[in-house]
């Protein structure tokens, strides 16, 4: 079988002429050769990282005793994000209580302002 031909191959051809695009793109906003591999070494990187993942979570699936654990290790995930999330949200809140008592009216004027032009 001609590998040469097919839809398999011609999804791989426009992933490779966009990604010739971008390379251009990046010549012409001003990147140095150097930022360029470097950005291309950096994203080969992470599709093998990608990669890599989806490999370990078929092998894992497959296991009798250990199919549950790629469902369990992302809700493990979003458990971390969320809670992240609360955290981030609760720090918010504190620094504006805290605000309040330490900061002058010019900054509430500015930020008030600010908040309205938006």
């Amino acid at each position: 079988m001609n590998n040469g031909w097919g839809p398999v191959n011609l999804k791989c051809w426009h992933l490779r002429h966009k990604m010739f695009n971008l390379i251009d793109m990046c010549g012409y906003d001003r990147a140095t050769e150097k930022q360029i591999t470097q950005m291309l070494l950096d994203s080969k990187d992470r599709y093998k990282q990608i990669a890599e993942k989806s490999i370990c979570r078929w092998l894992i699936y497959n296991d009798d005793t250990l199919y549950l654990m790629p469902y369990c290790l992302d809700r493990l995930r979003s458990f971390a994000h969320l809670r992240k999330i609360w955290r981030r949200a609760l720090d918010k809140l504190n620094h504006r209580a805290q605000a309040i008592e330490n900061k002058s009216d010019l900054f509430w004027a500015l930020k008030t302002w600010k908040d309205n032009c938006n």
